[in-house]
């Protein structure tokens, strides 16, 4: 029955099938986009998103031609052609059509000309082509510019007088200087912010420290183990034993999230200390400030192979964020992770999956590009946290990611941002999660503007996913310029 279902989906579309269509899925999903790959096994989908997407046949419910503007446009230029003495009209029809499409907005002035040869003073072709009138008479702005406006002169893409010329670019220099003056500023700030950081200690994790009396870990300094709820985390994660079975776990609630685990109480209240102080992180970062219906669920199991064993997961995964049938929850284990890793790492980093779930909801989420969820997540694993005042630093750079990525850019194998932004889930690997934190940390830490355009896409995010047009038009530059200037950013980063 299956193989004859894509048969007969198969032959139904014929050769139109690669086009626009929209694929029905069993569980009552819709996916817009154009077919690029069919088996009997998968069919592999360009999303109205810029995401390539493979999908099962086994939840595929039937997949329907989409509307073509492009063949629509074929169509109607053959039937005025038919015609033994086409009307302006008809041409003006189809430049109107072409309009609402942006895929077909350059094909509009091709049209908008035809309108012209067969009726010269079409007012509506003239204005679309860019004519002004003028007594009576259609000319082009440039030829307004140079017989109308004389004495006017072209500066910066402005027409100014020519006595104002001199003016404009002593005002410009003086811009210029100003700008070069904040930055030097910033720069000033970015490196005394920089020394600050390196002296503090990573989140959960040993170091950096100065060696000698003045510095040293807090876990040998006499005045941190006075502050009250001291803990010392090397300890703490080498104690793996379970406190009580998982059927029994303690439920601990905080001011935001409702935490169950079988570790030890004490180390649970550590956590939820910990994951409170993030949330308001978060909620300050992605500007959220909406009451939460319920506490966001987060488990946490005792060791690593208790973890495996109850999650079905092999031993490389520290945690994951879940969607869907159990709640958009998080489950990590009490312990540490690969070399660097521990708890505190994986739990930041899940939980801003949680967040971003919570603040862009199922549907914008699942039509948010993964670079920009990975990336951000990654952004916020690198987070200091400041145990003995309770505080969550963000902007330190995780250093292994920023070396993969230098490395790469050197050899010249690094990802393209045109098509780091247009990798699916499946094919993210470790290497995408570096540059996509790259990008992120570019945006939010060079400059306004950029901070600005990082808000642009995310609130895009918010109102129902980002394309890659629409962030074509956020950017307001070409990728490879936009890409030259990241790249030449993450060079210089220390």
């Amino acid at each position: 029955l299956y193989i004859l279902y894509f048969f007969s989906t198969f032959c139904f579309f014929g050769p139109n099938l690669f086009g626009q269509v929209v694929v029905y899925m069993e569980d009552g999903t819709k996916i817009r986009g154009k077919i690029k790959k069919v088996t009997r096994r998968k069919v592999v989908i360009l999303t109205e998103y810029g995401i390539l997407q493979v999908i099962s046949m086994d939840g595929v419910k039937k997949i329907v031609r989409g509307f073509n503007p492009v063949e629509e446009l074929k169509k109607k230029v053959q039937k005025v052609e038919s015609y033994d003495y086409p009307l302006p009209e008809d041409y003006l029809e189809i430049a109107r059509f072409c309009e609402k499409y942006k895929e077909l907005k350059k094909e509009a002035k091709k049209y908008y000309r035809k309108v012209l040869e067969l009726d010269p003073n079409n007012g509506e072709a003239r204005q679309k082509l860019g004519y002004i009138r003028y007594r009576g008479k259609w000319i082009t702005k440039e030829e307004y510019r140079q017989k109308i406006l004389k004495g006017f002169v072209k500066y910066k893409g402005r027409w100014i007088r020519r006595d104002e010329l001199e003016k404009a670019k002593r005002e410009e220099e003086e811009r210029e200087k100003e700008r070069i003056r904040k930055w030097l500023e910033w720069k000033k700030k970015q490196d005394e912010e920089r020394k600050r950081l390196k002296k503090l200690r990573p989140l959960g994790g040993p170091g950096p420290y100065k060696k000698g009396p003045a510095g040293g870990s807090p876990h040998n300094n006499p005045k941190f183990k006075k502050i009250k709820g001291y803990v010392d985390f090397r300890k703490m994660f080498q104690d793996t034993q379970e406190d009580v079975p998982w059927s029994q776990a303690h439920v601990y609630e905080s001011k935001y999230y409702r935490i169950k685990s079988n570790t030890k109480p004490k180390y649970i209240k550590v956590y939820a200390i910990m994951l409170d102080k993030f949330f308001e992180k978060y909620s300050k970062v992605f500007r959220y400030n909406k009451p939460l219906r319920r506490r966001l669920p987060v488990y946490i199991y005792a060791n690593h192979r208790q973890f495996m064993q109850m999650e079905n997961k092999p031993p490389g995964v520290g945690g994951f964020f879940q969607w869907g049938g159990g709640g958009a929850k998080v489950v990590a284990y009490h312990g540490t992770f690969g070399q660097t890793g521990n708890t505190f790492t994986v739990l930041a980093h899940e939980c801003t999956h949680q967040f971003e779930n919570l603040v862009l909801g199922s549907t914008s989420m699942r039509r948010t590009p993964i670079w920009i969820i990975e990336g951000l997540a990654v952004f916020f694993e690198s987070a200091y946290y400041d145990v003995p005042h309770k505080k969550v630093i963000i902007g330190t750079i995780p250093y292994e990611r920023l070396r993969t990525v230098k490395m790469m850019i050197r050899r010249g194998n690094y990802i393209r941002i045109k098509d780091l932004i247009r990798t699916p889930q499946p094919q993210f690997t470790a290497i995408h999660y570096a540059h996509a934190w790259s990008v992120i940390y570019w945006m939010v830490y060079t400059s306004r503007r950029n901070r600005r355009v990082f808000m642009q896409i995310w609130e895009t995010c918010k109102r129902g996913g980002l394309t890659v047009q629409q962030l074509k038009d956020i950017i307001k530059v070409d990728f490879d310029r936009w890409e030259a200037v990241w790249k030449d950013w993450v060079m210089k980063l220390k």
